[in-house]
């Protein structure tokens, strides 16, 4: 009987016989199967309408169970805090459970109607690990850790033909951060929260300005309670029931209580203006934020990385960032159907790069994204996998002229157990020169840097003016309906391409004249318009955010 496996493979895989839930699959392991990219694995949400589809479903059935959950957790703990509260503090749980747990029964769904007629063992995994906090647990995830593969065994379970052995598994591992939860003390939480945004510099005099802000009420948040298990069918309903039963963070679960008790210690202050980030992992300052909501505090959240604007399906930012008193954005005023009280500004971070662009370090430079083999995140990266091929297509269609010249920016180390991807590329490219190190100067003195997907790096090349090419999967990062035209106007001035090969034969036409193509009329003028809503950068920022605090 061939084997499925549902967690790492072991060194008795055999590619032509066994089979393989997911890419994680390989993580680690990839010496054991040198082309595990190759292999079929299940996508279910690819399509760009069904990505958005999905991606907003499962983000409207975290928000219906946060009211479910609010109502236990109330009469649990003796108190009386409505759903806004709770939906600070239980969002991101419900979220990620959520969205995993869906991705991965559809997963298993298709792999059985697929594997017709075949039987399997598959060692399952019968008990769940403790999940310490919030954090600890979308670390989990993002690194396929044994609460992820303990998802994928219930989604098997319930969803495995009679024909299939479910082995039992041995000793279940701990969690890479299994821990006792230590929240911050109160004193670190108020400071993170005030201007915890990349990138930003003149703090003190962005805080006392604040502090002299004139006090005004917070604007009202809104949250809809309603019946939104439309889409699902009733098995993943019970089965993610019957998971968050085993799931929820024991921060909240075992310690609510201490942690309430601490967050009463803060000095909360109706009308209070702070800016920063609030979709935070950490169970005592999400009750912190949510008591300051609750108390009149107004928060205005700030963009601090890419696809915020023009992303498609963006459920997460819209439910725990949009929502509060004001968005600070790049430019943009609107983001598709979402809700927001969005206010443009140059943003501070770009300041060290507008126009910066010098040209004195030669070469061609591709900058890399992020390695990760799981779908954490149905709004955020499509199948790596898939990915991941279409930057080989890339590198072997490079010419051996501007191979020459050429070099790979990895991405940093984030995940811990993510794929090799330098070790795997060597192996098929050892003629291109592997980088990292200081990504800003390197984007100011390349000749021409590539971008094979959206990042906070594209924005600074652009505003840099460095000679910039990007290409993507417009299905695969899709767009809101009211940015097609931003990015229709790169596409026309030969600077955003949709397929690899496109981009490459652009590539072959510029080469040798990059500074001529890139200082062109078209491309410049495009350039300009992009930025105006995407990249806004102004060396005056500061009285800009002056006036616009004022009148917050």
């Amino acid at each position: 009987m061939r084997k499925l496996y549902i967690g790492r493979i072991d060194d008795g895989f055999a590619p032509a016989d066994d089979e393989v839930l997911g890419a994680w699959c390989f993580q680690g392991r990839e010496d054991v199967h040198p082309r595990w990219f190759a292999h079929d694995f299940i996508t279910p949400f690819l399509e760009r309408d069904v990505r958005i589809r999905n991606g907003h479903m499962t983000a409207a059935l975290a928000e219906h169970l946060v009211a479910q959950n609010a109502k236990k957790l109330n009469a649990r703990f003796g108190v009386d805090y409505d759903a806004l509260f709770w939906k600070q503090v239980l969002y991101n749980w419900l979220f990620y459970i959520t969205q995993n747990l869906w991705t991965l029964y559809r997963v298993v769904e298709d792999f059985v109607d697929r594997e017709k007629g075949d039987a399997f063992v598959v060692k399952g995994a019968e008990d769940a690990p403790p999940v310490s906090d919030t954090l600890a647990l979308v670390d989990d995830l993002y690194n396929a850790g044994p609460i992820f593969v303990w998802l994928a065994s219930q989604a098997v379970r319930a969803l495995a033909p009679e024909s299939w052995v479910i082995e039992e598994p041995d000793a279940i591992p701990t969690l890479r951060h299994a821990r006792r939860y230590e929240p911050p003390p109160i004193s670190v939480i108020r400071q993170q929260l005030k201007l915890s945004i990349p990138g930003f510099f003149a703090r003190n005099a962005i805080r006392a300005c604040l502090m002299l802000a004139p006090k005004r009420r917070s604007r009202a948040l809104v949250f809809d309670t309603g019946n939104q298990v439309n889409g699902f069918p009733k098995a993943f309903l019970q089965l993610l029931s019957d998971v968050l039963d085993v799931t929820i963070p024991s921060s909240i679960e075992q310690r609510f209580a201490e942690l309430d008790a601490m967050s009463d210690g803060v000095n909360y202050r109706p009308g209070r203006l702070t800016l920063g980030r609030y979709d935070t992992l950490d169970e005592l300052t999400s009750i912190v934020v949510a008591k300051a909501l609750k108390h009149g505090e107004r928060f205005v959240s700030v963009q601090h990385g890419t696809a915020y604007g023009f992303s498609g399906v963006m459920p997460y930012v819209a439910a725990m960032e949009y929502q509060h008193h004001a968005f600070i954005t790049w430019g943009w005023m609107r983001h598709g159907d979402y809700g927001g009280n969005f206010v443009p500004l140059p943003f501070p971070g770009f300041a060290r790069f507008f126009g910066k662009h010098h040209g004195e370090g030669a070469g061609i430079m591709l900058v890399g994204g992020c390695p990760m083999a799981t779908d954490a995140r149905i709004d955020i990266f499509p199948s790596y996998t898939l990915y991941y091929r279409q930057k080989m297509e890339f590198l072997s269609g490079l010419s051996s002229k501007i191979k020459e010249r050429f070099q790979y920016r990895l991405y940093p180390q984030v995940y811990p157990d993510a794929f090799d991807e330098e070790g795997s590329l060597k192996t098929y490219y050892p003629e291109i020169e592997f980088v990292c190190g200081n990504l800003d100067e390197a984007i100011l003195g390349c000749e021409l840097v590539i971008f094979d997907h959206p990042s906070t790096a594209m924005h600074n090349a652009l505003v840099a003016n460095s000679p910039c090419m990007l290409f993507w999967n417009p299905s695969w990062w899709p767009l809101s309906a009211d940015k097609e035209g931003d990015f229709n106007t790169l596409r026309q001035a030969g600077i955003l391409f949709d397929t690899p090969q496109d981009a490459l034969r652009h590539l072959d036409v510029i080469e040798g004249n990059v500074a001529a193509w890139w200082q062109s009329d078209p491309v410049q003028e495009a350039r300009r318009l992009w930025l105006v809503a995407h990249g806004r950068a102004d060396a005056s920022w500061f009285w800009n955010w002056v006036k616009a605090i004022w009148r917050l």
